[in-house]
């Protein structure tokens, strides 16, 4: 990264607060540690219930929220209820929603909704199927 990248990004995200709701310790701490680099104060939330908590008392500026809460969950379900709880409070609020597990349905719900969504496959090992900028237009992975 250029040093005029890295300027910029630390720019952009210096004084904004940054919700990361997951139930893996180690995602918030990697998110934590590579956000906060780059000026920016991360919060963290092991849980739907947590993560709608910590928005009742903190103005954030950006959530980063998985889609499944359990080991054994790979619906998708209860991140879709997160988002939309969090969509009708904080309308305004942008998201990012990631996985390692989801359906397509699910994504192109939420795409048709007009919010922003990222899923990842693990079929794919990372690579990035879907990504749309904020108002809502596909962009080349």
């Amino acid at each position: 990264m250029t040093e005029t990248l890295q300027g910029t990004l630390h720019a952009s995200l210096a004084r904004h607060t940054i919700l990361v709701i997951d139930d893996s310790e180690a995602v918030r701490t990697a998110f934590e540690v590579l956000l906060s680099l780059h000026g920016a104060r991360v919060l963290g939330a092991d849980s739907p219930a947590a993560g709608l908590a910590v928005l009742e008392r903190e103005a954030v500026d950006l959530v980063i929220q998985d889609m499944n809460f359990h080991r054994e969950a790979t619906s998708g379900a209860e991140g879709v209820a997160l988002f939309r709880a969090v969509r009708e409070h904080y309308p305004q609020l942008p998201i990012i929603l990631l996985t390692a597990w989801t359906h397509l349905e699910t994504a192109v719900e939420l795409v048709r909704a007009a919010h922003q969504v990222c899923p990842y496959s693990n079929a794919t090992r990372g690579n990035i199927d879907v990504v749309l900028t904020a108002n809502g237009q596909p962009v080349d992975a």
